[in-house]
């Protein structure tokens, strides 16, 4: 229905009201936009105030349209299930839920953990009972799970109980233990060992660490442990830094010594100055650190802007090509995502990832297609 994380985060957030197929019951109307755009404020307003560093990476100049618009790609297909009669949904619940999320504290809490701040899965009923055809994991009840057929190209499924551990799985949302490594796994705490995502698995079963912890190895590569989740961003000015441990604060940068044997946090580099290398990003905000070629023996960098709508490209082997929301299209300039019914020649032009042939002879952005049952 979307992709990566947006699946659970929208699933989660959706509010909508109960289908029936009883004539005598009330017509269902949802307003899916206010949905999107109310799950999408919540959650940039989240992402600012817990974690501004990773907000600057990940969500552009405006959050709330850009998470809006990938919300709506599904949201058709999701509505008709509610108007179908297969899904339920509290209203009360889910607003109990976004005043809940707004108000609660940021505590040391991973990006993973500030999306589950506004977790509002509770407003939502599964209708649809086991055996039953299905489109959306939503319909079936909390233990069971929308399965679709082998081959991947049926829309519809039928409501199943979620798979047991070791049992091969496509998502997250079919297992029992709701983490899925190509199958699904054991989910393990800090300190104990587990398997990278980039692993070869042998027939034990996958263990995956919770939320809010990594599974990182050691300087050479082995015993994979899980460990506090890096996205910490506690660290003050001159206290040691390091990629396994927590990082600085947002505004500072975790910098490498002249020897790179240590690395401590320091102020970010303002546009036009010198920049050394660090992560998250040396440069503050909007500009990215240029120059630097370990190979040549260059250690230095200048700090410079990045593109913005209508100006050029930063080279294709570059990180931060565009401004955070962009995207660099074909011409290699700068350009803004279009949005749902926009013209376009693309996938990659849209929001909603497909470009499609309309009914007027011409290519729009469209949303995800409404499964039709049989």
């Amino acid at each position: 229905m979307f992709k990566g994380f947006l699946v659970v985060l929208v699933l989660a957030f959706i509010g909508c009201t109960s289908g029936s197929d009883d004539e005598s019951s009330p017509a269902v109307t949802i307003d899916g936009d206010h949905i999107a755009e109310s799950t999408a404020e919540l959650m940039c307003a989240k992402l600012v105030e817990c974690r501004p560093v990773l907000s600057e990476f990940f969500v552009g100049d405006d959050c709330v349209e850009g998470w809006r618009q990938r919300m709506l790609t599904g949201m058709d297909a999701f509505v008709a299930a509610v108007e179908a009669g297969r899904i339920g949904y509290d209203e009360s619940q889910f607003d109990a839920c976004i005043a809940r999320g707004s108000a609660a504290p940021c505590g040391d809490a991973s990006f993973a953990e500030v999306l589950a701040l506004a977790d509002c899965s509770e407003a939502l009923t599964g209708l649809v009972p086991d055996g039953d055809s299905c489109t959306l994991n939503p319909e079936c009840g909390p233990d069971s799970y929308c399965a679709k057929g082998a081959d991947g190209e049926s829309c519809g499924g039928t409501c199943e109980p979620r798979l047991a551990v070791n049992e091969v799985c496509s998502e997250d949302d079919d297992c029992a233990s709701e983490r899925c490594l190509n199958r699904c796994a054991v989910v393990v705490e800090l300190g104990e060992t587990c398997d990278p995502e980039d692993s070869e698995l042998g027939s034990d079963a996958p263990r995956v660490c919770a939320v809010g912890a990594n599974c990182t190895t050691d300087d050479m590569g082995e015993n994979p442990t899980c460990v506090d989740d890096m996205t910490t961003f506690d660290l003050e000015e001159g206290e040691s830094c390091g990629a396994n441990s927590a990082l600085c604060q947002g505004d500072l940068f975790c910098a490498a010594s002249p020897d790179f044997r240590s690395f401590t946090c320091a102020p970010r580099i303002a546009l036009g100055e010198t920049c050394t290398f660090g992560f998250l990003n040396p440069c503050e905000s909007g500009s990215v650190c240029v120059g630097i070629d370990f190979e040549a023996g260059i250690v230095e960098g200048t700090c410079v802007a990045v593109p913005g709508v209508d100006e050029m490209c930063r080279p294709e082997e570059e990180l931060s090509r565009c401004q955070t929301g962009l995207r660099c299209n074909t011409d290699g300039v700068c350009k803004a995502f279009k949005v749902l019914g926009d013209a376009c020649e693309s996938d990659e032009e849209c929001y909603s990832e497909r470009c499609e042939a309309s009914e007027m002879g011409t290519s729009v952005c469209a949303g995800e297609p409404i499964c039709e049952l049989e």
